[in-house]
């Protein structure tokens, strides 16, 4: 592996970029339209990790890929995209900073902590009997199999309680997690959008008119809620902006 590599695979990783995924990157960078032999041997790493760099670069929509007499090759395209994705974390960041900075007027707030599975489920079912009719819950990062799996028997009345409000439940998720959420029945009033790896985050935050909850999903699980109307502000035009370029 070349010395300029290495120092770039740092750069990268700065970016949010995965170690495996940055060093398969810059060598497709640098051999231009190639099989995965070439990789294995360019990065030195072992063949299934440079397959899963590759597959979570193509998802986030840095290398594509073509079959050439029966064999697959690979392409990074433009770098460009990055710094794409990066104008768009910093106008998230723009709006986030703008809107936090205002509560500094002291807006007065209420924080409340539920743990474990019954507290996830009583957090979700007491916030949506809290909403108007006709609104929307804004869900960033969704948790996938993990939000499921925690709501259980209370996935039932929450929906009942939704619908019967006419509230719309609109999910931007990460790539990976779309074939999970297929797996799962279509719910209605719901619409779901995709965006790549780079936009990981380890918490899940939904925005319920003017209150906030964030899902820390440890051992056990935690719900945050923060009820606060410019903290759900902030995080709803966070939203708007990844909704725009998330994928259907």
């Amino acid at each position: 592996m070349s010395s300029q590599i290495i120092t770039r695979t740092k750069d990268l990783e700065k970016l949010g970029f995965y170690k495996n995924d940055a060093t398969v990157y810059l060598a497709l960078l640098e051999l231009g339209f190639c099989a995965t032999g070439l990789l294995i041997k360019k990065t030195g790493l072992h063949r299934n990790i440079v397959y899963e760099a590759l597959d979570r670069l193509i998802k986030q929509g840095l290398v594509s890929s073509v079959v050439q007499k029966g064999k697959k090759h690979f392409r990074a395209l433009s770098p460009k995209y990055i710094l794409k994705q990066e104008k768009a974390r910093f106008e998230i960041a723009k709006e986030v900073v703008a809107s936090l900075t205002k509560l500094q007027k002291k807006e007065k707030q209420e924080v409340v902590i539920y743990e474990g599975k019954e507290g996830f489920q009583n957090a979700h079912i007491d916030v949506v009997e809290q909403m108007k009719n006709n609104s929307a819950i804004y869900v960033m990062m969704a948790g996938g199999k993990r939000w499921y799996e925690n709501m259980e028997n209370g996935l039932k009345k929450f929906d009942k309680i939704r619908l019967s409000k006419k509230i719309k439940d609109k999910i931007i998720a990460l790539e990976s997690q779309r074939k999970a959420l297929s797996k799962y029945p279509r719910r209605p009033l719901w619409e779901v959008r995709f965006l790549p790896e780079t936009f990981n985050n380890p918490s899940g935050i939904s925005v319920y008119d003017r209150t906030t909850l964030i899902l820390v999903y440890g051992s056990p699980v935690l719900v945050i809620m923060i009820k606060n109307p410019l903290v759900a502000l902030g995080f709803k035009q966070q939203f708007d902006i990844l909704w725009k370029i998330a994928k259907k």
